[in-house]
């Protein structure tokens, strides 16, 4: 080193971290737990909308540490839950269907016995009745699908908030 000459800057005390994913965000974090660094990265691509942390917190396991723009998955999410409603709603309309075709059925068949109506008549409540069972059978297996989208959809935005893996200190 020459007189007047100011001396360089010390390398990094650790590499810098390194993203294992194949699709990170443009940022990177640490923490620092029981002497050891640990990665942090979200598992979904995009923008970070909010940091709820700055350097020199403690976080406890869970503690939110950012979250990523999630307007779009919210909006899904708000898609998903109404297109549940919608279902549900049309099996109690599906159920009243069902209900009223067996009693159009049973009255028939009093009816058919004293002769008052065809036999005809007879099997077409039968498969007025038996549509409205199927009808109402493949409401519920929509709700069951709608049901599964609406969690997907909620594990999705719930994703987008990255948390703390452990109790430490944000480097």
């Amino acid at each position: 080193r020459r007189v007047g000459e100011k001396p360089s800057a010390p390398g990094p005390v650790s590499p810098p971290a390194r993203s294992p994913y194949a699709a990170s965000l443009a940022a990177s974090g640490l923490i620092e737990a029981r002497g050891e660094n640990v990665r942090i990265a979200s598992q979904k691509p995009g923008v970070v909308a909010k940091v709820f942390v700055k350097v020199g917190d403690s976080v406890s396991t869970g503690t939110p540490l950012f979250q990523l723009n999630d307007r779009e998955s919210r909006a899904t999410l708000t898609t998903k839950e109404a297109d549940l409603e919608a279902l549900k709603a049309a099996i109690l309309t599906r159920k009243v269907l069902l209900k009223d075709a067996e009693d159009q059925l049973q009255r028939g068949r009093k009816l058919r016995e004293e002769s008052v109506i065809t036999e005809e008549e007879i099997n077409r409540r039968l498969f007025a009745a038996e549509r409205a069972k199927a009808e109402l059978i493949s409401a519920e297996g929509q709700v069951e699908a709608a049901t599964a989208q609406s969690d997907l959809a909620r594990t999705t935005l719930d994703l987008l908030t990255v948390r703390a893996p452990s109790d430490g200190q944000v480097l």
